[in-house]
């Protein structure tokens, strides 16, 4: 991994790796990583050229992608998403190498959801996460699904929004608040 400066033209190591990068948290101090299955987290504030950059290590859970919108907009967080039985909506967040879990199919009894996270995305000012759920595993566009919003200084506050029918690409949701 290096980090090209536009302005300079310089190249700066950080570290000899097979990680996949993922994100860059919105004040530009860590880069998120995946090495399968944690999270590698590189704090970039303060590179030198000479020694790599030990990570911090993430492995409560398997680490899903980073899509658009799962960056936070302030400080350094990151949301995560899994579907099935045990899926999950998280939030990381890399000041404090510790996790929230926001939504599981337990959570959100009594419906029956198991397919959470597509389109997880965090409002402008970070405070809520939206995301949808559906009850197919699988999150296709052959079932109905709601999109939910839920507070992330308090998970237990969640709303469903609204319920899109079946026919609807549950991969191109995105929410603009």
């Amino acid at each position: 991994l290096t980090r090209y400066d536009y302005q300079t033209g310089n190249y700066t190591r950080i570290a000899a790796t097979k990680s996949k990068v993922m994100s860059v948290s919105a004040d530009g101090r860590y880069l998120f990583t995946r090495n399968y299955p944690n999270l590698d987290v590189y704090d970039v504030s303060n590179l030198s050229s000479t020694n790599d950059i030990e990570p911090m290590v993430f492995s409560d859970f398997n680490v899903s992608e980073v899509l658009d919108g799962q960056t936070g907009n302030t400080g350094a967080k990151v949301l995560f998403t899994m579907r099935g039985t045990e899926g999950f909506v998280t939030l990381y967040d890399a000041h404090s190498n510790s996790a929230v879990e926001l939504a599981t199919p337990t959570s959100l009894l009594p419906r029956d959801f198991r397919g959470l996270g597509y389109g997880a995305q965090f409002s402008k000012d970070d405070k809520y996460t939206y995301f949808t759920a559906s009850d197919d595993i699988n999150t296709n566009y052959d079932v109905e699904f709601d999109v939910l919003r839920v507070n992330n200084s308090n998970p237990a506050e969640v709303d469903s929004l609204f319920t899109l029918e079946e026919g609807f690409l549950i991969d191109l949701f995105f929410v603009m608040d």
